[in-house]
């Protein structure tokens, strides 16, 4: 068990590091991802808590909601968008659109996902250096999938 984390980690963040050299070359998709990112997570927390009545999975994670989770792919998208219009001659817009489109969905995933990790792991917080948080991983869990899904899609698209 311990093998396959220590692989899985260096996996990971090796997909990341890879991936942040693909983004300095143009750093304002680093701004998209960030909105789209956040953007899903705010809206996804707001419209929960307003209307959300539908648990996706209470083992898991016993506030997330479907409301919720659509609320927040679509507050993450129209952010990310209407912002990244402030430099989006710099970008390919194929690219761009498809990074708004797609990183509230893979945020709101990646938040999941890691919600079951620690589940399966029974601890509450990945660690305790922002009380009340989640941890410092809990805050940058789904930024981290984001930047994974922005290199495959330059791969693919550049």
């Amino acid at each position: 068990m311990d093998s396959f984390v220590c692989i899985s980690y260096v996996t990971i963040f090796s997909l990341v590091y890879h991936a942040v050299g693909q983004i300095s070359g143009v750093h304002q998709y680093l701004w998209t991802i960030v909105f789209a990112t956040y953007g899903s997570d705010t809206g996804a927390y707001f419209v929960g808590r307003a209307i959300g009545k539908h648990k996706m999975n209470p083992r898991i994670s016993p506030k997330k909601s479907w409301e919720g989770f659509v609320g927040g792919i679509v507050f993450g998208f129209i952010l990310s968008l209407v912002v990244s219009f402030s430099y989006v001659s710099n970008l390919n817009p194929v690219l761009n659109t498809l990074l708004c489109l797609l990183c509230p969905i893979t945020a709101e995933l990646g938040d999941l996902c890691f919600s079951a990790i620690k589940r399966h792991f029974a601890v509450k917080d990945f660690s305790n250096l922002l009380p009340g948080h989640g941890g410092v991983l809990d805050r940058v869990d789904s930024l981290l999938l984001n930047i994974m899904l922005f290199s495959v899609l330059y791969t693919i698209i550049l």
